[in-house]
């Protein structure tokens, strides 16, 4: 499989879902495989006390007011413009931009999340599940919320560099081989790998942004998103386990696949954890990796087989004399 059809082959399979999502994805609630929502661009919109409004709500820009007694029964995702909540909203509020004010009399039945936006909040405000400021948009879209307290982030650290050894330790148990290919494409083609990873990301993250942008795609956006993580995850086990090789190989130990490849992930994990915290430098190491460890995943078929680069001399007229 060469970089283009493996590439080609993720992109089909991402055309795939976001046509999946399109085609289950619109008309009103209340009718299995309908889905109705409104977008405002701009203008301004009250919604009166009397009033309520079906479907899940996007602002790309204007300005949106929900009166006291009025009922949004969807979420609603502010990209641009301004939210103001005085009724109730039956659903999430989401903030990637402009503005939300909840006032005294607001509620909201779902999750708040803030990411690139302004929300104003009064003491008042009801909330009934949880409210989350400052994490990124993929946080935000995944529902997470990432810990406030040096103690809290040291245990995340730990709790997540433990999880990586164990899923690395079982991934290679159950499928040694397919790590063992991308660990191979990644230490004996690190420029490729890198080539290909880039290419891919600059693709999906624009794709990813379109389906938020479209509104009734968010879902399948998360969906994406965590295709994503999985994939970077998959090729950073493949590159714990040569980075544990290499070692083992420099030392003349013989030390088992299973075991180099979660003392190698966790090292890996542990070092790009530390490595965030660098400005620059350090932000620039951690999307290194993980641009080859996506590209080694593509590069060899998520796996499924060795990359064997072209044969560059077949094709030249000076090498077949």
């Amino acid at each position: 499989m060469t970089p283009r059809d493996a590439l080609r082959a993720l992109m089909l399979f991402l055309v795939g879902l976001a046509v999946a999502g399109m085609l289950t994805g619109c008309g009103p609630q209340d009718q299995a495989g309908r889905y109705s929502f409104t977008l405002v661009t701009q203008g301004s919109h009250v919604l009166a006390g009397n009033e309520s409004l079906i479907g899940d709500t996007a602002m790309a820009g204007g300005s949106m007011t929900l009166e006291p007694g009025a009922t949004q029964h969807g979420s609603v995702t502010v990209l641009a413009g301004e939210f103001r909540l005085e009724g109730t909203v039956a659903g999430n509020v989401l903030i990637l931009g402009g503005t939300a004010n909840l006032t005294d009399t607001a509620v909201v039945t779902g999750d708040v999340s803030n990411s690139g936006g302004r929300l104003v909040r009064d003491p008042g405000a009801r909330v009934q599940g949880k409210t989350m400021e400052g994490g990124t948009p993929a946080d935000v879209l995944g529902g997470a919320s990432p810990p406030s307290s040096p103690a809290a982030r040291a245990g995340w650290i730990l709790a997540s560099v433990l999880a990586a050894a164990v899923l690395a330790w079982a991934l290679v148990r159950l499928a040694p081989r397919p790590v063992h290919r991308i660990a191979a494409a990644a230490a004996e083609f690190p420029l490729v790998s890198g080539a290909l990873g880039t290419l891919v990301l600059i693709t999906v993250l624009p794709l990813v942004v379109a389906m938020v942008f479209t509104l009734f795609l968010i879902p399948l956006a998360a969906v994406v998103l965590v295709l994503s993580v999985l994939t970077l995850a998959y090729g950073g086990i493949g590159l714990g386990l040569g980075l544990s090789q290499a070692v083992a190989r420099r030392t003349g130990r013989n030390v088992p696949a299973t075991q180099a490849a979660a003392a190698g992930t966790a090292l890996l994990a542990a070092t790009l954890q530390l490595l965030g915290t660098v400005p620059v430098f350090g932000a620039a190491a951690v999307a290194l990796t993980a641009i080859v460890a996506v590209g080694a995943v593509v590069l060899t078929g998520f796996g499924l087989r060795h990359y064997t680069p072209p044969d560059d001399a077949a094709d030249d007229p000076a090498g077949a004399l």
